[in-house]
């Protein structure tokens, strides 16, 4: 008896607490916008110190800068190797190809960042696939890029010479350099990309602090070097007798691309990327390729701005690529979904320079972290290549670094890192508001202004200094002897009839 009415004191009890709990109902109207903007599945990324950011993101930066310095060395040698002098298109082609290859990856690195917090690359089986997928993509979009602004570098010439004959050799030497460049320069980065990100996540490393900027530097160096190299490799095969190797290697790039496509199929994320990723890579294509343009122009009237314009772009689009890839990473690992905006904000909040720079918000704080300590930085590299361009030139004619030039170089620095850092705060966020994911649209329209409003602004600081008559001449060297002879319009590909 004394278990039986045990067990109906206790039934009992179990029926009043159920009186006295809150029934669940359904979510009411006001509160669904709520519940289908939120994603609790999504795991939610802590705030980092300052000290933390700036330590981890030091050693990208400096080799950011040391590759930055080696790009400018490398372009600066690249004026006068045979294969830039014999066919003037390389000097335009080669660095669009480079921003290009450089915004492909930084879209890898910030994605697979990304995918990182997530928590998607931590199982074995969804690691490999989205791996596999993200170098598909990747090389997917390197060939069909690369061959845009291998065709873009011909509508100049063409349009040079109203009269003009093609030179088949020219072209096909100029289309399977940059074919061979830039698809082995992206797999090695992809690789090495790959391998940070995964170390990162093993020691408790923000892998978007040292992975995407490192993307950013390393990209620029990597495929200037390769193209130097595969020009001279192939130069005297292609433009000789040997013309069908040319043939051979271009054939083998342009039919691996199916494969690149079976690859990219193995994920839906890619397989959309490859679907709708295109008109931003496009816009991206079209600045890289003015910007090409402008440098080639400024290097032509100015030879020694080859040394510093890569320092300028390169520390700016490092320490921008790094802030666009964190903004990122904290919209997808937030609660809101594509299309909410934090704390259901309006998009017109994120257009206020005071808020990009001055407010107490995670991307404010590192904004304003990145900006003030770029000038320390920016001062020893410049010394660091002014140095070297001055003790490796046999010319007589040496580099001058006026005092005037050195301070009107870190303040230009510092005015393009701002307006960048700036437009990384409006194009991210808007990208997320209109649920466009801003790791494959943002960044590549980024790297691409980057480079324009960085050749843009060391153009025409060389010639507004040069200009300036109160220092008689020294602050920019213009080198008659360079440039007295030659041709704006000089083509090896587009003979005049």
């Amino acid at each position: 008896m004394s278990t039986r009415d045990g067990a109906v004191k206790e039934e009992t009890t179990k029926t009043e607490q159920s009186k006295t709990e809150p029934t669940k109902s359904e979510p009411k109207d006001d509160e669904k916008d709520d519940v289908s903007a939120k994603d609790s599945s999504i795991p939610f990324l802590p705030e980092e110190s300052l000290k933390k950011v700036f330590l981890q993101s030091l050693f990208p930066f400096l080799l950011g800068g040391v590759s930055s310095i080696g790009t400018g060395q490398v372009l600066h040698y690249a004026q006068s190797s045979q294969s830039y002098v014999e066919i003037p298109e390389f000097m335009e082609v080669t660095p669009a190809l480079a921003g290009l290859k450089g915004n492909i990856e930084c879209i890898l690195a910030s994605k697979l960042s990304t995918l990182a917090h997530q928590g998607v690359l931590s199982e074995k089986k969804s690691r490999n696939a989205m791996i596999i997928a993200s170098i598909g993509l990747q090389q997917f979009q390197v060939v069909i890029m690369t061959f845009l602004a291998s065709i873009v570098s011909l509508i100049s010439p063409v349009a040079n010479h109203s009269n003009c004959q093609l030179q088949s050799k020219p072209i096909l030497f100029l289309f399977t350099v940059s074919f061979m460049s830039i698809t082995s320069s992206s797999f090695i980065i992809a690789a090495l990309l790959i391998a940070l990100i995964l170390g990162a996540r093993k020691y408790d490393v923000n892998p978007d602090n040292i992975t995407t900027p490192i993307a950013s530097s390393l990209s620029d160096l990597l495929a200037i070097a390769a193209m130097l190299f595969f020009a001279w490799l192939l130069h005297d095969s292609i433009l000789a007798k040997n013309w069908y190797i040319g043939v051979i290697l271009l054939s083998a790039m342009v039919l691996a691309w199916p494969f690149w496509v079976w690859l990219l199929n193995r994920r839906d994320e890619t397989i959309n990327v490859a679907k709708s990723g295109w008109i931003t890579l496009i816009v991206s294509c079209a600045l890289s390729s003015l910007a090409g343009q402008i440098l080639t122009k400024a290097i032509s009237k100015y030879p020694d701005i080859s040394i510093f314009a890569p320092i300028l772009m390169g520390i700016s689009g490092n320490r921008t690529a790094m802030q666009s890839s964190r903004i990122c990473t904290q919209l997808h690992t937030s609660s809101n979904r594509p299309g909410y905006l934090p704390d259901e904000r309006k998009l017109v909040r994120y257009l206020s320079p005071y808020r990009a720079f001055c407010s107490n918000e995670d991307d404010a704080r590192g904004a304003r972290l990145l900006l003030l300590t770029a000038p320390p930085f920016q001062i020893v590299f410049i010394l660091i290549a002014y140095c070297i361009a001055y003790f490796t030139d046999p010319s007589e004619n040496k580099i001058p670094l006026h005092v005037g030039f050195f301070f009107a170089y870190i303040l230009t620095a510092m005015i393009h890192m701002s307006i960048l850092l700036y437009l990384s705060q409006i194009c991210v966020h808007s990208m997320w508001r209109y649920k466009l994911d801003p790791d494959f649209h943002a960044i590549p329209f980024l790297a691409g202004m980057g480079d324009l409003l960085g050749t843009a602004f060391i153009y025409g600081l060389f010639a507004v200094l040069a200009s300036v008559q109160t220092y008689d001449g020294e602050i920019i060297q213009v080198v008659k002897n360079a440039t007295e002879n030659i041709d704006p319009t000089r083509s090896a590909i587009c003979h005049p009839t």
